[in-house]
């Protein structure tokens, strides 16, 4: 309130009003107030005046609960868990230098790829317990857990799914915390894991990008740009199971983001990432990498801290025997003197026999161990390592040359402008980007995509972003139906209505006018093949006995219709007879006329019409589509069955 020049309303005694300004109200006590107001308490001419004056503050219904540590009491402490693709544990050395890593970071649960160790089992290395499953044969793959000693009590069930999957249930206090170590296909272990939190984490080789469309599951403080094709594929498997891609949410520098490092240093990305329920989301409170890390990998360890309630350990105290050391009776001097405080304490014991049997025993157990404690001492056990200074001595100088060449290398920050649209340039040349322009007292803000009658537009014209668009609203319906498509009541044939009635459609909306390359139909045929897959189920291996996952060729069989490529192109001839024949003159003059001007450098992208001439040929037609689409129902006929 101190240094306000605003005038403030006094309350003082009987509702008799004052005015004083804020300097007056220096050294007052300050309280909160209802509804964002702020109360002064000061003294005038010996009397109490209480002033309110009302402050604006923003509302925090709207935003996600946070809890502030231990003084709610709702949270008692924070799990600092780790993913790391260590690329491999079979190497002598490697098990010790990764332990020592973990516990110089105080991680308490790691999860690893890449182990390629043969035979599930668990090894202990100082204080921390490394758990793996199994490898392919010639030691691939293989995942696990690095957990510490402090939070083994919590651990509920280590399960090894295959090579590339593996669970860690933890149980805190009230919830069951499910850890799924992911490297490749999640879905169906995903619906079979029972828990409260699900985290998946793990190295998913997944680029996730700042597109608008991933905003609500990826945040927009991303490494990269645009997603490639794993991270289109976990984007969308997270909207679909109501995941948060928490990786990608935190606003820090690019050093602390990427998480892999080519051999020479110039790539950088960020391909591992963690997942967890959106309900739950604030549970994680960092996510980062930690350069500093070092175990022979090109990937970094990401540092990640979630908020549990730790389930208490109680201890019990076992009765130990001490280890004396016996040894030392080798010397004659120490030999004699054990000898000799023996009888003298056995002496003043006075045993005699007539005393209880018991009594004699415990009285010379006590001289015996009272005697070796005092004379020879208690043995420490203590294990010689095989990973010796030599050793030490080589992985620090690795160390050193590491930070070294970390320290040569270079960052780029990048940013990008997700603003609301008010205006778009189409042009492939790269125009200076201008935030705003005004018209008289208008202003219009100018970005670089937009979302008009449900289709993403482009500066470039690019319709990468609005295929991605549409897979991904495909991905929605598709796992609101997935109870349906994998019922056993449901027949097959209702199933694949279901698929051609209510997810295609989804998927193809606008799909008349786009001119898609090669990469862009392989996307398509991946989501239909995972549609499909959930229809027919999984087959019975004759070979193995063991259930699998049907094959392309033997989806291609089953599903007898056509696929939805084949669909799209036929969409796109029917669009285009009818555009070519309709008397709208500006639909002729898109399609005619040549805009007059030199092309920038560079291969020529390929345009919608291009794509019509290569479906007509691909179906027996002349290269000449137009003189064709005239024909209503000549046109119609060659699109079904073809003209040759």
């Amino acid at each position: 309130m101190v240094g306000d020049d605003r005038v403030l309303e006094v309350r003082y005694k009987d509702n008799v009003y004052y005015e004083i300004t804020a300097e007056q109200c220096a050294g007052c006590s300050i309280y909160g107030g209802a509804g964002g107001s702020v109360t002064a308490a000061l003294t005038m001419s010996g009397q109490r005046v209480v002033v309110r004056v009302a402050v604006p503050w923003e509302s925090n219904n709207n935003k996600p609960r946070i809890r502030l540590g231990k003084k709610t009491g709702n949270w008692i402490s924070e799990l600092k868990c780790g993913t790391w693709n260590i690329r491999t544990l079979y190497k002598p050395g490697a098990t010790v230098e990764l332990v020592g890593e973990i516990e110089r970071y105080k991680m308490k649960c790691v999860a690893l790829q890449e182990v390629r160790l043969e035979d599930a089992g668990t090894t202990k290395v100082s204080q921390t317990t490394i758990m793996n499953g199994r490898s392919e044969r010639g030691h691939k793959l293989g995942t696990g857990f690095a957990v510490h000693e402090s939070v083994i009590h919590m651990i509920k069930e280590f399960k090894d799914v295959n090579p590339r999957i593996s669970i860690l249930t933890l149980k805190d206090k009230n919830l069951h915390i499910v850890l799924i170590n992911f490297y490749d296909a999640l879905e169906e272990v995903f619906d079979s894991t029972v828990g409260n939190i699900k985290i998946v984490l793990g190295d998913l080789n997944a680029k996730i990008g700042k597109e608008k469309i991933y905003h609500n599951v990826a945040g927009t403080h991303s490494l990269h740009e645009n997603s490639n094709d794993n991270g289109s594929r976990i984007a969308n498997f997270a909207l679909g199971k109501g995941l948060i891609i928490k990786s990608t949410m935190f606003p820090r520098k690019d050093i602390y983001k990427y998480t892999w490092i080519s051999p020479d240093g110039r790539h950088k990305n960020q391909i591992d990432h963690v997942l967890i329920n959106n309900r739950f989301r604030n549970s994680i409170t960092k996510v980062r990498t930690l350069r500093g890390a070092d175990a022979d990998s090109d990937h970094l360890l990401v540092d990640i801290w979630i908020r549990v309630k730790f389930k208490k350990l109680y201890r019990r105290k076992l009765n130990t025997i001490d280890k004396y050391d016996i040894e030392k009776l080798e010397e004659v001097n120490i030999q004699k003197d054990y000898n000799k405080r023996i009888c003298e304490t056995l002496k003043g014991q006075q045993i005699t026999n007539t005393n209880d049997v018991n009594d004699v025993w415990i009285k010379i157990r006590n001289t015996v161990q009272q005697t070796a404690k005092i004379t020879l001492g208690t043995k420490k056990n203590r294990k010689k390592p095989w990973f010796n200074k030599i050793c030490e001595d080589a992985v620090q100088r690795r160390k050193i040359a590491r930070e070294e060449w970390l320290k040569d290398t270079y960052s780029e920050e990048r940013t990008a402008d997700f603003r609301k649209t008010e205006y778009m340039f189409l042009s492939r040349r790269e125009l200076p980007f201008c935030q705003s322009i005004k018209i008289d007292h208008f202003e219009f803000k100018r970005v670089k995509q937009f979302k008009y009658l449900g289709s993403f537009l482009t500066e470039k014209n690019n319709v990468t972003i609005e295929i991605a668009a549409r897979i991904q609203a495909g991905n929605r319906c598709y796992y609101g139906l997935t109870k349906l498509l994998s019922s056993r009541t449901i027949s097959r044939r209702m199933k694949e209505r279901l698929y051609t009635s209510l997810i295609r459609p989804v998927v193809l909306y606008g799909s008349e006018t786009w001119p898609i390359r090669k990469m862009d139909e392989h996307k398509f045929m991946i989501f239909e093949r995972k549609v499909l897959r959930k229809i027919y189920g999984p087959v019975k291996d004759e070979i193995t006995g063991e259930w699998r996952r049907r094959k392309n060729i033997e989806l291609e069989i089953l599903y007898s219709n056509a696929d939805i490529v084949e669909v799209i192109r036929n969409r796109r001839l029917w669009w285009a007879g009818h555009a070519w024949r309709s008397q709208n003159p500006l639909l002729h003059a898109v399609m005619e006329q040549n805009p007059i001007g030199k092309r920038p450098l560079g291969r020529p992208r390929m345009r919608w019409e291009d794509v019509v001439k290569k479906d007509v040929e691909r179906l027996g037609g002349c290269s000449n589509w137009r003189m064709l689409a005239l024909d209503r129902e000549g046109w119609k006929l060659g699109c079904e069955t073809g003209w040759s």
